[in-house]
């Protein structure tokens, strides 16, 4: 998985693997999908990323296991 954010678009980019990108489809405001050629989801790309997240350059890992042990920990 590759993740970049590009602050002259201010766009974030997720790329879930390396298959080629057959097609890009807007599936809401700002939001578009990348499919490749049997129509999987390989990437994602969010506009306007500054104002919908607080940090589009910070990427955290968590472990599934950790994030249900941490539901409603504030």
């Amino acid at each position: 998985m590759k993740v970049t954010y590009d602050s002259q678009s201010d766009r974030v980019r997720i790329l879930f693997s390396n298959a080629p990108i057959e097609r890009s489809a807007a599936e809401a405001a700002g939001l578009t999908l990348d499919y490749d050629d049997k129509g999987h989801v390989v990437g994602l790309e969010l506009a306007q990323a500054s104002l919908r997240m607080h940090d589009p350059r910070a990427v955290e890992f968590v472990e599934e296991s950790d994030a249900i042990a941490n539901e409603g920990v504030a």
